[in-house]
């Protein structure tokens, strides 16, 4: 059994390398395009919003020296305005960057999105391909001497899709049913030292 898991291990960590290169060949380049615009505007997104910041800070410090000296046509015009002259400029700028950043988010989740499908999908045929050659999971664990020539053809077909599938999760899934496997031996051999 630890053999086996040794080698599922192995098996699925090459498997992940592999499909990960073929990834990146991929989709690597438009995946760092879409990461590297979404940078970019969130930088201009940073910069918009100091600036309009420092306009509304301006403005203010203007209308409390307005009120503080006293001229009137100035007091008047700074509490007709709604905000800074520029405002409804870069409150415009504001908004539309922050428009462009949330679709640059979405275009970089989508191309994330492909991968990862790309990448179940091929890792999953890829593990079907290495399972019907040969790496089994139940095959190993049962025995299937009495079954029928039926019944083993079933066992193997479904043998192949569990370890394709095992495979596929990658090795964080086999590294999870080690330890429960692992969890469920030191259960079990403290009971039996415990029982008369």
């Amino acid at each position: 059994m630890p053999s086996l898991l040794t080698g599922l291990v192995a098996i699925a960590a090459i498997m992940e390398r592999a499909v990960a290169v073929l990834n990146d060949i991929w989709f690597g380049k438009e995946r760092e395009e879409k990461e590297e615009h979404v940078r970019q505007t969130s930088k201009q997104l940073e910069a918009a919003r100091a600036e309009l910041h420092s306009a509304w800070q301006l403005h203010a410090q203007l209308a409390q020296e307005a009120v503080r000296t006293g001229n009137q046509p100035a007091i008047t015009q700074a509490f007709a305005a709604a905000g800074p002259p520029a405002l409804a400029t870069l409150q415009s700028n504001v908004t539309k960057l922050a428009q462009e950043l949330d679709q640059a988010g979405k275009d970089l989740a989508n191309v994330r999105w492909k991968q990862s499908r790309v990448r179940l999908v091929f890792g999953f045929a890829v593990a079907l391909i290495v399972s019907a050659v040969g790496v089994s999971t139940l095959t190993a664990m049962l025995d299937v001497d009495g079954l029928s020539s039926q019944q083993r053809a079933v066992f193997r077909a479904v043998d192949i899709l569990l370890t394709a599938g095992l495979l596929s999760g990658g090795t964080s899934g086999i590294s999870a049913i080690t330890e429960v496997l692992g969890t469920y031996a030191n259960v079990s051999r403290k009971d039996a030292l415990t029982k008369p």
